[in-house]
């Protein structure tokens, strides 16, 4: 899950913001929160860009609709709506494909219409979506042997845990509309 590399970033920023710009004789210790709030603002800033690009095509999927009289059940937007919905620590520890299945249900407009299978298809799929749509570093992977969606992507995480999910859910675009 982590990532020395936002480590890194976030002291470099820290750093800068309290002028320390070269390697100091004295020890000086940073406490200001304020400072780290802001630093972990532009950093996941700096994130937003890439990874709500690569969420807003996930979620179009593939489209390709071959029954115009009744609506695809466009499971990869509610893919995206559900990962959005979880609670970071779930998230943390691998998401059950039986979560997925649970909240994909509560949100879809067809509901009854969704088949574990479909749940099944979307997510042995995912990373052949992400090649697709050349999302690189691929966002997720899903393990079958342990039925559960991980994250990939360390910047990712730190992405998730502290950016505006409710704003980006209202931002992606529903194919229902």
């Amino acid at each position: 899950m982590g990532s020395i590399g936002v480590v890194q970033e976030l002291l470099k920023l820290l750093c800068l913001e309290n002028g320390i710009l070269q390697r100091q004789g004295i020890r000086k210790h940073i406490v200001d929160q304020i400072t780290l709030d802001h630093a972990i603002t532009v950093k996941c800033d700096d994130y937003a860009s890439r990874h709500v690009r690569a969420l807003e095509d996930i979620a179009k999927g593939q489209r390709d609709i071959k029954d115009k009289e009744k609506k695809p059940l466009f499971l990869p937007y509610y893919f995206v709506i559900a990962i959005l919905s979880m609670d970071f620590s779930t998230i943390l520890m691998g998401v059950p494909r039986k979560k997925i299945e649970e909240i994909i249900k509560s949100h879809h407009h067809r509901s009854a219409d969704i088949r574990p299978s479909d749940i099944g298809y979307l997510l042995s799929s995912l990373a052949k979506l992400q090649t697709a749509k050349k999302i690189q570093p691929p966002l997720f992977d899903y393990d079958i042997s342990q039925r559960t969606i991980n994250i990939t992507d360390s910047t990712f995480y730190f992405f998730l845990k502290h950016c505006n999910k409710e704003e980006i859910i209202d931002n992606i675009e529903n194919p229902l509309d």
